[in-house]
């Protein structure tokens, strides 16, 4: 018998009519349940034991903190010996499953609650992302929101709205900043905006970097005057940081703009040209690196990366390293065609990326802080002449995730 069983969802929406309950079976090992939603009745099997485990009682969670007060083990080493219900009944004119288990814990089960279990889709919030390029173009009208607003801390109406930007274009723009360089301000503002989603990702850059031009001494091409193409950072890191936020204080007038590119729309793009190539690219490791003074860090990833709930990229060409050959073995003819496959899905990728109309050029202006999605759009810079100073953080994937969906839960849609 096959089922799908997720745990302990604490926060549901369903857009459609409440499912209920209509009729039950319950045997020795789980209880089989007809659910009614709307005109479609269907069965849900429910394990006895993953079941019990479930239970969000007051027993077996704890009211205040909200962690589990039992381990899953000791559901199977109970003296009583195995957990069953001693009573499953329907309730709430079907909205709900009242059980008392053998061990005696007591919890009614919400209609929603065990349609939850079957539904990987809710714990985390994400919005469909847009993707843009020449066709389908990125405007600052629609990726910008006010410093003042953004920090509001009686509205989170305005963050909200530009979390979920973030979501769905991977890049924003927070403008209108006081101006550091002037004030007395001993904090840093990039800090600030970062900690008004969550708490700052640190790195051996530290938890707050300067980005400014110091040549000879530099430890990172974009601490030179020097261009920097097209790339994602700490790619040779375990845990790569999912946001990248830089504040600008003073930029060059005349050169130095930076400039963004979407690879999803880039993957859409060689997919619909050849799809043949992605699996190619999924299948080729690449090693990323960095060895300077006492750092060694080293990492293989493929360029295209699936997770559970999104597509990832790794691209890094600064900082990537020899492609490992112990992971493309040539003597055999299908894995030479996935070479020959992987080299022309990169060509399509780079030309993809690199074409200008596919790009978002921005000049950044001083007191603005752009915000990008570390594992989706790319950035890069032009050379520049003359002075500039960016101050930069990073901000963890889980921890916008976590930010953004509790601000979903408290306004929805909207």
């Amino acid at each position: 018998m096959s089922f799908k069983f997720l745990f302990r969802p604490q926060f549901v929406r369903f857009n459609c009519t409440s499912p209920k309950i209509i009729a039950k079976d319950v045997t020795k090992y789980g209880i089989t349940l007809q659910i009614q939603q709307g005109t479609d009745i269907k069965k849900q099997y429910l394990d006895h034991f993953l079941l019990r485990d479930a239970s969000q009682s007051p027993t077996s969670v704890d009211t205040v903190s909200g962690q589990k007060l039992f381990t899953m083990g000791s559901l199977l080493n109970h003296p009583s010996g195995p957990i069953r219900p001693q009573l499953a009944d329907i309730v709430q004119d079907g909205a709900a499953l009242e059980v008392h288990w053998s061990d005696g814990d007591q919890f009614t089960y919400t209609s929603k609650y065990l349609e939850s279990l079957y539904d990987d889709s809710v714990s985390i919030k994400k919005f469909e992302p847009e993707i843009w390029n020449k066709d389908a173009p990125l405007s600052l009208s629609k990726i910008s929101v006010d410093f003042h607003s953004y920090m509001d801390p009686h509205d989170e109406t305005h963050l909200y709205e530009m979390m979920k930007v973030l979501d769905r274009y991977g890049i924003a723009l927070i403008t209108n900043i006081p101006n550091e360089a002037i004030t007395n301000y001993t904090d840093w503002y990039v800090q600030m905006i970062c900690e008004r989603i969550g708490h700052v990702r640190t790195t051996f850059y530290g938890e707050l970097f300067d980005v400014k031009n110091l040549e000879t001494q530099a430890n990172n091409i974009a601490y030179t005057s020097k261009p920097l193409p097209l790339h994602m950072d700490l790619l040779y890191l375990e845990n790569v940081p999912g946001w990248q936020l830089l504040h600008c204080i003073k930029n060059s007038k005349d050169s130095g703009q930076n400039y963004f590119a979407d690879t999803l729309a880039a993957l859409q793009h060689i997919k619909s040209v050849d799809d043949s190539v992605l699996k190619a690219l999924e299948q080729i490791p690449l090693s990323y690196h960095y060895r300077r003074d006492d750092k060694r860090y080293y990492q293989r990833r493929p360029l295209v990366e699936h997770k559970k709930h999104e597509t990832v990229i790794n691209y890094s060409p600064p900082f990537q390293g020899p492609v490992n050959l112990t992971e493309v073995d040539l003597s055999s003819s299908s894995e030479k065609q996935t070479l020959e496959k992987f080299k022309k899905g990169l060509a399509m990728f780079e030309n993809y990326i690199n074409d200008p109309q596919n790009q978002f050029q921005i000049m950044l202006p001083e007191n603005s802080c752009v915000i990008f999605h570390n594992r989706r759009v790319l950035h890069a810079r032009k050379a520049f002449e003359g002075e500039r100073w960016l101050k930069g953080c990073y901000l963890d994937a889980d921890t916008f995730s976590s930010r953004l969906t509790a601000l979903y839960e408290k306004f929805g849609e909207e």
